[in-house]
């Protein structure tokens, strides 16, 4: 019995140019929200501080995993602080 792979494919079959791109000051904003709470977990850790270390780890883990399900928590806090830094210069 012969199989048919040419339809099922999982690789991306459009050019490149047809794919719509990230946003990289999106991109660098989320990475710097990741690092520093991964600093902040090392630096925890370092002192001793076993429970905000903990913290800051499962709160990235739990950004990463949320971000695999579709919602961006790094898109949307930088949605919420320029909508208030939008709303501070107007008034």
């Amino acid at each position: 019995m012969e199989s048919n792979h040419e339809n099922c494919s999982y690789f991306p079959k459009k050019k490149r140019s047809e794919y719509i791109a990230e946003d990289w000051d999106q991109q660098a904003f989320n990475q710097i929200i990741a690092v520093i709470c991964l600093a902040g977990a090392v630096l925890s850790f370092q002192l001793g501080w076993s429970i905000l270390g903990t913290a800051f780890t499962i709160m990235v883990g739990l950004a990463s995993i949320i971000a695999i399900l579709g919602f961006c928590i790094g898109c949307f806090i930088r949605f919420l602080v320029e909508a208030i830094s939008v709303s501070q210069e107007c008034c």
